[in-house]
């Protein structure tokens, strides 16, 4: 069975990352900060982060 890395999109991810930092305890592996997407790593556990574009919901 392979791994999954879960993609959360989120309003602002300015305001997610310390969630995911100083609560969960998640390091970036990655991240794009122009548009919007965090790669994050906690001992092998990964997520992705990426910021909502109001854009595509048109």
């Amino acid at each position: 069975m392979g791994k999954v890395d879960p993609e959360f999109v989120v309003s602002d991810l300015d305001a997610s990352l310390p969630l995911w930092f100083e609560l969960i305890g998640f390091s970036v592996a990655y991240d794009r900060p122009e548009a919007g997407f965090a790669y994050q790593d906690l001992d092998g556990a990964q997520v992705m982060l990426k910021q909502r574009n109001t854009a595509d919901d048109q």
